[in-house]
């Protein structure tokens, strides 16, 4: 018996509906990448306003209660970078009559020295209410004569760069701190452009935005602005040298060692710790000019030669007041 014939395609099952394809992280970010390459001024524009802003209305908060003037606080090394440029601008540019700090615990060191040495002291200890027990201590003419012995002798106790910073910001403005905080405030905001530019450098764009964004946001990096310490310049001249050891590598050029050179230079002036970087980036030029001696001379003599200009006023300074040459602080 003959069998009717469906027609074509009865017998074939419906295709199934095609699931919408999501896109992958990596999609997205590199739509994300692309999106902020074109939109560079206004991302940099953000930055920018969102920083000036967070800090304008943290100093109104804290220019309403005593926080601006912690430096008042003789304990603190706020008071002493404070006093030290003070006198600086008042005409003592070799800083010959600065004194260094005694503080409490200057005290307490050199208690437990002359306890061990009961010779060495030349007037007799002093009897203080500790607490409601009265102690005996050390005298502060005692305490400061050994201070001075091993920290002194026309030293710098500190770094000397931050003080006379804040020396020429008195000299121009007066004795008033807040115009360093302004200062100080300018540093931060640089300091957050410049991780958004070497985030972007090294990381891309969307890593550059949230770091800035971090940075923005970071609450230490805001706090440290409107204390009298150097811990805000410090931060930036750290940037400041990555930022300029990139420019110099990718340009090759001798005038880049020169110039980082010279602003590693003054960043030891600031802090000490920065000898490290110095060695960290001679090394750097080492390892990549092993091969060509004369790439690696004018590098490293590039380098070199900037250092010393920068550290040029130090010498001469320590030179004039019976110091050695290169010692910038005794402290650290």
């Amino acid at each position: 018996m003959p069998t009717s014939r469906k027609p074509s395609g009865q017998n074939h099952p419906a295709p199934a509906a095609k699931r919408p394809v999501e896109p992958s992280p990596s999609s997205v970010l590199d739509r994300l990448d692309r999106w902020l390459v074109g939109h560079r001024a206004w991302t940099l524009a953000a930055i920018l306003v969102a920083s000036v802003l967070l800090r304008a209305g943290y100093y109104l908060q804290l220019s309403q209660g005593p926080c601006l003037w912690q430096h008042r606080w003789d304990q603190s090394d706020m008071n002493f970078f404070d006093s030290w440029a003070r006198q600086i601008a008042a005409g003592d540019v070799l800083s010959k009559d600065v004194k260094m700090p005694l503080h409490g615990w200057h005290k307490e060191v050199a208690q437990i020295y002359y306890a061990k040495h009961p010779n060495e002291r030349s007037e007799p200890t002093v009897k203080v209410n500790v607490d409601g027990k009265v102690v005996e201590e050390v005298s502060d003419q005692d305490a400061r004569k050994l201070w001075e012995q091993w920290c002194g002798n026309g030293r710098f106790y500190q770094d000397p760069l931050y003080s006379y910073l804040l020396a020429g910001v008195y000299k121009l403005f007066g004795p008033d701190v807040r115009w360093m905080f302004l200062f100080h405030m300018l540093a931060g905001v640089a300091g957050n452009v410049l991780i958004y530019l070497l985030a972007r450098r090294f990381f891309g764009e969307t890593t550059a935005v949230l770091a800035a964004a971090l940075a923005v946001a970071c609450g230490p990096i805001l706090y440290y602005e409107l204390v009298l310490v150097r811990e805000t310049f410090i931060s930036l001249a750290g940037l400041i040298l990555v930022y300029m050891t990139v420019r110099a590598m990718d340009r090759k050029r001798w005038t880049g060692w020169l110039a980082l050179g010279a602003a590693t230079g003054a960043a030891v002036l600031l802090k000490s710790h920065f000898w490290a970087y110095l060695a960290g980036v001679g090394l750097a030029i080492l390892l990549t000019h092993r091969k060509n001696l004369r790439a690696l001379a004018v590098g490293l003599g590039a380098l070199a030669a900037g250092f010393f200009l920068a550290m040029t006023p130090l010498i001469a300074r320590n030179l004039s007041v019976g110091a050695p040459a290169m010692t910038s602080t005794t402290a650290g």
